[in-house]
């Protein structure tokens, strides 16, 4: 579905998928956990510091295969749906330089250490949410967006009319809108 929106308009995407864990893949093992303690920075337990470590090594992997890619072709955006829009965000912006990130349906995890960590402020970011997103409503997103746009001055949220936290063909097409606005900012 993404390949055959993105091969015409001969740009690369990456849309790294996560590792496997026990039971399912994800990035992090939010089982049991407050996310929201999470994502506001008020980790108090192991296990909430744990996915923060998690995290972190997504990016890592998530950075290398942008590395990867770098050696064959000049430009590079990366993307993630929920979790993986977290990871990629973080790979994005402090660890390797991309021609911009796209981050649907998930906010980056303590925006202060995001902030703390960043090394590529000029990297276009767009943050894109289905305005009925149960998971990560709009309105967390947009405080996302504005605390984000504070040190990077290209990041804005892009909200799809109706959209669930879910990926089929209207993400695509916003996902494929996102990366479009990343390219024209760059230009």
């Amino acid at each position: 579905m993404f390949r055959r929106a993105f091969s015409p308009l001969n740009i690369r995407v990456l849309l790294p998928a996560p590792p496997f864990s026990q039971d399912s893949q994800k990035w992090f093992d939010l089982e049991d956990t407050d996310w929201l303690k999470v994502v506001t920075g008020s980790v108090e337990t192991d296990r909430e510091l744990l996915i923060l470590e998690q995290i972190e090594a997504g990016a890592d992997r998530v950075a290398a295969l942008v590395e990867r890619e770098l050696l064959t072709t000049k430009t590079v955006y990366v993307s993630g749906f929920a979790q993986g829009g977290c990871v990629a965000l973080y790979a994005a912006l402090t660890r390797v330089r991309c021609a911009g990130v796209v981050s649907m349906g998930g906010p980056p995890v303590r925006l202060d250490l995001l902030k703390g960590k960043l090394r590529f402020p000029a990297t276009p970011v767009r943050l894109v949410c289905g305005a009925a997103d149960e998971a990560f409503p709009l309105a967390d997103l947009k405080a996302v967006a504005t605390g984000l746009a504070e040190t990077v001055p290209d990041a804005r949220l892009d909200v799809g009319p109706g959209g669930r936290h879910d990926v089929g063909p209207a993400e695509v097409q916003a996902l494929l809108a996102a990366v479009e606005s990343c390219a024209g900012a760059a230009q």
